[in-house]
């Protein structure tokens, strides 16, 4: 899944999730906060999830918890109701501070949720040259 799409979210915080990332990834939503600290939501397949939640049962008490604690009581299911809208929770909105124009972004298995304006920020950490020493790297 890939591809970025600018929308808006309503006062309702409802989001039009565009047509062809509801196909990719099914029915079966969850949203949660980034893990890496940034401020934006991801979204996953219920597939997806569970694999996630398997990763992380798996792992050592002392090091689950950490994880448990910020992933767990902030993820909700993302359901679309007809008109491909769905619903963001108001402690995620404000998470990622959400409000007017946003974008979404297909990331592989998952979307990211953005603020255009911290979308915006978050692309002037990459360059160009930084990509190109990456695909060195892994020779592509």
């Amino acid at each position: 899944m890939f591809g970025a799409k600018s929308c808006t979210i309503d006062a309702k915080g409802r989001v039009f999730i565009p047509a062809k990332f509801r196909e990719e990834m099914g029915e079966e939503l969850v949203v949660f906060k980034a893990l890496d600290g940034a401020k934006c939501l991801f979204v996953v397949s219920g597939e997806e999830w569970e694999t996630l939640t398997a990763k992380i049962s798996a792992l050592p008490f002392s090091q689950a918890k950490r994880f448990e604690r910020y992933i767990y009581p902030a993820a909700a299911d993302l359901s679309c109701d007809t008109q491909g809208r769905a619903l963001i929770p108001a402690d995620l909105r404000q998470h990622a501070s959400l409000s007017g124009t946003i974008t979404i972004n297909g990331t592989g298995k998952r979307l990211e949720i953005w603020s255009t304006e911290n979308w915006d920020t978050e692309q002037e950490k990459y360059s160009d040259d930084g990509m190109s020493d990456f695909i060195d790297e892994i020779g592509f």
